[in-house]
Order: structure tokens, then C-alpha cells, then sequence
């Protein structure tokens, strides 16, 4: 991943944890509807805006609308599936809504890209989009969209962010029971072939106001860092704000 002007997160602790995350392929941030996935990701991309450029972004009908919005408020200027930066008029992200595509047209189109613009990385919004033969289990196809993925990663030499929505199961545990784990990923197997997992929590989201000790679960987002390059879990706890247009705002991203 092309080196940033300044660090990942507003974080000193966080980003020492993370120091190896660019050696990352496979990059998987998985959480459950509320958890605000795409919120914190458009955070960080807007952090880094001045260093990004090519960026392929493939995501659902609602993240497409979400994210023109949000990049035309940051004075990006959107001409059909491409944002370009007004300064220097060459293109920050190419979106492309996936539904209804399958893995094999994505990285089709993502080796198209990569051979005219040289991309740094690459977004998926969200793994469960992707289209399922009737013919295929779940479980599988979701093995086998990994698999595949890894193998453009690898051969393209790139870092691939995917975004997944987890087991819909994980809705149906009580209080803190909902907090994700890596179990909720479908498979052993897929796990083993992802570098990086990072799963998010939102209690206030399911309405449970306190945490385990107790302390207010209010405007806060639990990231449970699963599986990292350098071997080791750990988790940070991010304050969720709303600045005075109603965007939400995460101060350990911005604030440094």
C-alpha cells in the first residue's frame, strides 16, 4: 500500500499496534447492521484524502449513494462511476454498484483497472453482495469468493479491503453475547486465508447502555482487532460524535 503523508489513526497506541498492517493482503472488516462499517471507513479515506488516487470502490445500491454524497461535500467532482480531485482532475475512487455481480466479473474488472491506472488498494462493500448460484452452499461460496480474491491480491500485488455483514445469527445472542467473533465468519478456512480482521461492535445499537463493567455503552464503537500481521488481538473502544451537519465523526481518526 503506497506509504501515507501521516499515520493511519489520530491513535499513537493504536497505530503502533497496527505497524505492520501494510504488509497486509487481505483485509476484512466485518461487523453486524449499526455497527458503521462504511462510516469508519469513509472517515479514514477522508483522513488520507490527499494521498489517495485510483482507488476502486464496489459496493451495494445504499453504500454507492452514501459515499457520492459524502465525496461531493468534499469538493470531489463525480462524472458517472468516477470522483475526481478538482485540483488536479484525475480520479480518486471508480465506483461500481455490485449487486448482482459475482467475484469473477469484480476482479475482472479490478485487473482492468490496475492495467490503466496502477491502483494502491481495493474496497469490497460487502462480501455477502456478491451473487450466489443456487447450486453453491453459502458457506462454500463464500470460501471459494476469498479464495479468489486472495489470488488477484497476490498476483496484483495489492491490499484488498472487504467489508462483510458476518452471520445474521449473531442478532439472535443476548447482551454482550452479540459481540462478534471469529466463529460468526463462516469457516476456519476463510479465516485462515485473511491477514487482517477487524470486527466491530456497537451495544447501543441493540440498545444494551452499559458495558461489562458496568461504564456507559453510549456514542461508542467497540473495534476488536482479530487477526493482525503481527500475530496479536487486541481491542480499542472509539467515540462516535456528529458534527454540526449530523455526519458522524470518530476523533481517535481525525484528531492528530
Amino acid at each position: 500500500m503506497k506509504s501515507l503523508s501521516k499515520p493511519l489513526f489520530a491513535m499513537e497506541p493504536l497505530n503502533s499496534s497496527l505497524e505492520k498492517i501494510g504488509e497486509a493482503r487481505l483485509i476484512l472488516i466485518g461487523g453486524r447492521r449499526g455497527s458503521m462499517k462504511l462510516n469508519l471507513l469513509y472517515n479514514l479515506l477522508q483522513r488520507h484524502l490527499d494521498d489517495v488516487r485510483h482507488v476502486p470502490l464496489f459496493v451495494t445500491g445504499t453504500g454507492r449513494e452514501y459515499l457520492i454524497k459524502k465525496f461531493e461535500a468534499l469538493d470531489l467532482e463525480m462524472h458517472q462511476n468516477v470522483a475526481y480531485a478538482k485540483n488536479d482532475r484525475k480520479p480518486v475512487f471508480f465506483i461500481d454498484e455490485i449487486n448482482g455481480w459475482d467475484v469473477e466479473k469484480t476482479c475482472s474488472q479490478i485487473r482492468s483497472l490496475h492495467h490503466l491506472f496502477k491502483v494502491p488498494f481495493v474496497i469490497i462493500d460487502c462480501l455477502e453482495s456478491f451473487k450466489n448460484d443456487d447450486c453453491y452452499d453459502f458457506q462454500d461460496k463464500m470460501e471459494d469468493n476469498i479464495e479468489k480474491l486472495r489470488e488477484l491480491s497476490d498476483f496484483l500485488e495489492i491490499p484488498v479491503v472487504i467489508l462483510s455483514d458476518l452471520d445474521k445469527k449473531i442478532d439472535e445472542r443476548k447482551g454482550h453475547k452479540k459481540r462478534p467473533a471469529l466463529f460468526d465468519l463462516y469457516s476456519k478456512r476463510l479465516t485462515s486465508m485473511l491477514d487482517f480482521i477487524l470486527l466491530l461492535y456497537r451495544p447501543e445499537y441493540y440498545q444494551i447502555d452499559k458495558w461489562e463493567d458496568y461504564s456507559s455503552t453510549a456514542n461508542q464503537l467497540e473495534l476488536n482487532f482479530e487477526k493482525t500481521p503481527l500475530g496479536i488481538a487486541f481491542s480499542f473502544k472509539f467515540l462516535v460524535q456528529f458534527n454540526q451537519k449530523q455526519e458522524v465523526v470518530f476523533p481517535e481518526i481525525h484528531n492528530g
